[in-house]
């Protein structure tokens, strides 16, 4: 329950936001590319990326299930 004096204020704070995907999903492919490309040359980095992308899969399927419920 949120505490709004006016409809503006219940709209602003009944809006979820946005998880940013088009600001952030390009990103996300430059590093999974550079971890293709480097993962040849050292793969000692290979777990270091895979918890990399399981902590942003948690955050973005987090953030996700917030924006839409």
């Amino acid at each position: 329950m949120f505490i709004v004096k006016t409809d503006r204020d219940r709209e602003k704070a009944m809006d979820p936001g946005s998880i940013g995907l088009p600001e952030n999903l390009p990103n996300l492919q430059l590093y999974f590319l550079l971890v293709l490309v480097y993962a040849v040359i050292t793969p000692i980095l290979l777990p270091f990326v895979l918890v990399f992308f399981i902590f942003v899969f948690f955050i973005f399927s987090a953030v996700r299930q917030h924006v839409c419920n």
